[in-house]
C-alpha cells in the first residue's frame, strides 16, 4: 500500500478512498498507509485528501476537476461509479 502511494505521488492531487472490504483492517488504516507512501514519494500533504466512501470520493473528484484534467479512479464498484459518472454527465 505504501508502494502504491509512492507511485501515485507523481499525480498532482490524490483523493484516497477505501473499499468496503478492508481485508480485516480497521476503517482508515489502508488510507493512512497509502498517504504515508504518497508523502514518502514527495507528494505534499495539501495535495492529498482522504474520502473513505468511494461514491463520495468520486463526487469530490468531480467537484475539483477542471477542463483538461484527468481523473483516475481505482473503483471497487465499477458499475456504480460508471452510473454515478453518467448521472453527472461525465465520460469514462
Amino acid at each position: 500500500l505504501r508502494t502504491l502511494g509512492r507511485i501515485a505521488a507523481a499525480l498532482d492531487h490524490v483523493i484516497i478512498k477505501e473499499d468496503e472490504n478492508g481485508r480485516g483492517r480497521p476503517a482508515g488504516e489502508i488510507a493512512r498507509l497509502i498517504r504515508e507512501g504518497l508523502l514518502a514519494g514527495g507528494r505534499a500533504a495539501e495535495d492529498i485528501e482522504i474520502v473513505l466512501d468511494e461514491r463520495d470520493a468520486v463526487l469530490r473528484a468531480l467537484e475539483i476537476l477542471e477542463d483538461g484534467d484527468l481523473a483516475l479512479v481505482l473503483a471497487n464498484d465499477v458499475s456504480g461509479v460508471l452510473d454515478l459518472l453518467a448521472q453527472r454527465g461525465a465520460t469514462a
